[in-house]
């Protein structure tokens, strides 16, 4: 009997490639009505306001630490430099004032970032309190008082505003006096290399250096509470949100502007007083006229 031999399968020819199986698409998540869908929404949105204000506060931090290095960096090289110099070196001291200053005037550009991320931060606050005050009235919890006081912010404990204790306020207030002392050590470099080289004495340049240290931190107090307030009435005065309160039917809503002049007068209080009393000190060892000379001395030629 003749014995026929079989012929190789496909699958085991070593010339045939092997058949890849389909990839299956993952499913989608499927929502079962529209009541999911907005709750997954709301959800989000809510989950959004949150990671919105960490991130405005996490990038002010990361300013503030970026400058407080810079400074430290600076002010390191500069009093080595100063000292120095007192030693009997010959190494002129202005360009190293000017760079004190420039550092200082870094510090002061920074303000409107603060206040812009400021603002961030209360634009968030206030979307979870319409987002609260919308779970409210979908699950009418209005007359809840349960849930009402398990509720941090609302639309009347929401702070539009910012006071001089609050943490953010600190964390901004220490870059305007590390402003302020790298701007007052640039004048006492200037005035401490001229009085040096005309054998004067060096007390006009530490009165003068530490009046203009403190009417720099003064006008920066003032101007960031006055830019700040902009911004915040701003918001509040927007129609938009107005017209979110009366849809939501918030009628306690605090859309009061924030305080202005309170602030201001306190800064002037704390502040102006102590910059008056150092200026007419400095005054009585140098006038403002033969302040400007020294500063300005020798840097046309």
């Amino acid at each position: 009997m003749s014995q026929t031999t079989p012929s190789p399968s496909p699958a085991a020819s070593p010339s045939t490639p092997p058949v890849a199986e389909p990839i299956e698409a993952s499913p989608l998540p499927v929502l079962k009505n529209a009541e999911e869908l907005r709750i997954e929404m709301i959800g989000r949105e809510y989950d959004n306001f949150n990671q919105s204000s960490f991130h405005s506060d996490g990038l002010r931090n990361q300013i503030i630490q970026f400058y407080l290095i810079l400074v430290g960096a600076a002010a390191t090289a500069i009093v080595g430099i100063a000292q120095l110099q007192a030693g009997g070196a010959t190494q002129p001291l202005w360009p190293f004032s000017v760079i004190a200053i420039f550092i200082g005037g870094v510090g002061i550009l920074m303000l409107p970032i603060f206040v812009r991320l400021r603002r961030v931060v209360l634009e968030c606050l206030t979307g979870t309190v319409l987002l609260k005050r919308y779970a409210e009235r979908v699950i009418n919890a209005t007359g809840d008082t349960l849930f009402n006081a398990a509720m941090l912010w609302d639309a009347k404990s929401l702070p539009l505003d910012e006071n001089y204790f609050t943490a953010s306020f600190v964390l901004v207030l220490m870059v305007m006096v590390l402003s302020s002392v790298m701007i007052a050590l640039g004048v006492f470099l200037r005035l401490f290399e001229v009085l040096l080289a005309g054998a004067q004495e060096l007390y006009p340049a530490i009165w003068w250096s530490v009046a203009i240290g403190f009417g720099v931190l003064l006008l920066q107090v003032i101007g960031y509470r006055a830019w700040l307030w902009h911004e915040i009435r701003k918001f509040i005065r927007n129609d938009d949100l107005r017209a979110k309160w009366r849809a939501l039917e918030i009628i306690d809503a605090k859309v009061n502007d924030p305080a202005l002049w309170r602030p201001i007068l306190e800064a002037l209080t704390l502040l102006g007083v102590p910059t008056i009393i150092f200026f007419v000190y400095a005054s009585s060892w140098l006038n403002g006229a033969e302040l400007l000379r020294l500063l300005t001395m020798g840097l046309w030629k």
